[in-house]
């Protein structure tokens, strides 16, 4: 588990290092008429700064200066993106991933560069696979402040096939809870690409043939309270 969390750690200095080439637009303001002198000296004091300094009401000031007139540019969605994605893959990240789906919904896939999409997809793939090896009711203590769907919604708009295909992979039974996880959480109902690959039955063989393994062979693995959530979890599959 340190090596995973080291391969994470690595993840957000690349990202940093990679999005270092993008700045804010220079003409970014705040409204003369809504905001006071000292305010707007402060957006200059946050423009002009490395978007890794930014503190959480930074951001926070950065975002309602682009409202005005900044979201629609790729690149200034771009500079702050590393903060988005340290948020979601260090737990020690005081800034929230609130607007994540929005900076990603909003970037074509023609306004990649070079390997931008694919550390972004790599960087989350390698979340994943710390949830993977989690128990659930440790992620929040452990892992990140998002939950695991979430976690898989954010797919939709990269490569979900590569978040299932890790998921197929993995053979404890923490990786299993999280099927429960999903087929009861809100964001089930609106991930079409992971709704319809759990409606295979070729898939859903994988899960079963695990639960029924480790019911059988690998009970003191688990605990009384996970045996019977696993023992409900096949009936239901």
């Amino acid at each position: 588990m340190q090596n995973k969390q080291k391969i994470i750690n690595q993840k957000i200095e690349e990202i940093y290092d990679t999005f270092a080439k993008y700045s804010p637009e220079p003409n970014i303001r705040f409204c003369d008429c809504c905001y006071s002198k000292d305010e707007h000296q402060n957006l200059k004091r946050i423009l002009s700064s490395p978007a890794k300094i930014f503190t959480a009401h930074d951001l926070s000031e950065y975002e309602s200066a682009l409202a005005i007139g900044g979201w629609s540019q790729t690149k200034t969605i771009k500079y702050i993106l590393p903060l988005y994605m340290e948020s979601i893959l260090s737990i020690e990240s005081d800034i929230y991933p609130d607007t994540f789906f929005y900076f990603i919904e909003h970037i074509k896939d023609k306004e990649w560069r070079d390997n931008e999409k694919e550390l972004i997809e790599s960087s989350l793939l390698s979340l994943l696979d710390y949830y993977l090896d989690t128990h659930p009711d440790m992620v929040y203590e452990k892992v990140s402040r998002i939950d695991f769907n979430r976690l898989l919604t954010m797919f939709e708009y990269l490569n979900s096939n590569k978040a299932l295909d890790l998921w197929l992979k993995h053979t404890n039974y923490t990786s299993i809870l999280y099927l429960k996880e999903f087929l009861y959480g809100y964001y089930s109902q609106r991930n079409k690409p992971i709704e319809k690959w759990l409606e295979n039955p070729k898939n859903r063989k994988v899960f079963t043939d695990k639960i029924e393994k480790l019911i059988v062979f690998e009970t003191q693995e688990v605990s009384e309270k996970d045996l019977v959530e696993l023992n409900i979890l096949y009936e239901f599959l």
